[in-house]
């Protein structure tokens, strides 16, 4: 097996020993994609969130789950409609997934620092911390 300190192959290595980690990784960032797309969209267009609502036909509060990276309940409907209302075509690809490359991650970072032993306080006349 390939040994690494990059960090990429540190989360590479982790993503493929947990599948289920995987896919969460996978899951948030498909929902924070849309969430940022839509924002940026909304913004390039010059609209606030309530404007778009209403060239959409829905509320304030729906654009503003579907800008939450956190949201994982779209519809393609809705987003549909939101392409409309800015003038975009909405294209869903399938592509296959990338395949994760088995690594040993033998040393993750050891920064050639001082034991906290030896750390001294900073410490001046007329500081707060030396008051």
């Amino acid at each position: 097996m390939k040994r690494t300190k990059d960090f990429a192959d540190l989360i590479r290595a982790k993503l493929a020993a947990d599948p289920e980690l995987a896919r969460a990784v996978e899951v948030e960032s498909f929902n924070s994609d849309i969430a940022m797309k839509v924002y940026d969209l909304r913004e390039g267009a010059g609209l606030t969130q309530a404007q778009l609502a209403k060239l959409v036909g829905t509320t304030q509060s729906v654009i503003s789950r579907i800008e939450d990276a956190d949201y994982g309940g779209h519809s393609l409907k809705l987003l549909r409609r939101i392409a409309d209302a800015l003038g975009k075509n909405l294209r869903v690809e399938f592509f296959a997934r990338p395949l994760l490359p088995a690594v040993e991650v033998v040393e993750t970072f050891s920064p050639d620092w001082p034991s906290v032993d030896n750390w001294r306080p900073d410490i001046r006349e007329g500081s707060p911390a030396g008051t």
